[in-house]
């Protein structure tokens, strides 16, 4: 699936998000822009409670510049891959720590295509 920009717009108005996955207290920015929904796009979450479906309509916003999307979840992963493995991983498992921090380590060596 090739990722591209939206060209159709509802707005011209862009907002800058936040956004924080979890693990750290850091996160990276979005710029977002509402959007004319077409046939398909799907405007809510949907979930299991343990009881029943749930449901909660989202406003019609997508992502403005995918490129500099791109390169601002990139940086947020460099910058918090490491605290956020070794938050998962813990000191218990000593072998398991280590295999994380070598594939680190490698992955920061090796070049990129």
């Amino acid at each position: 699936m090739e990722i591209r920009d939206i060209r159709f717009w509802s707005s011209p108005e862009i907002h800058t998000i936040e956004v924080r996955p979890g693990f750290e207290d850091i996160g990276y920015a979005l710029k977002v822009r509402k959007f004319i929904p077409k046939a398909g796009d799907l405007l809510h979450q949907a979930w299991w409670n343990g009881t029943q479906h749930c449901k909660h309509s989202t406003p019609s916003f997508a992502i403005a510049d995918m490129k500099e999307a791109a390169v601002n979840i990139k940086a947020y992963v460099d910058s918090a891959i490491e605290t956020s493995v070794g938050s998962l991983v813990g000191n218990e498992d000593v072998l398991l720590k280590e295999t994380y921090r070598s594939a680190m380590q490698h992955a920061k060596s090796s070049p990129v295509r």
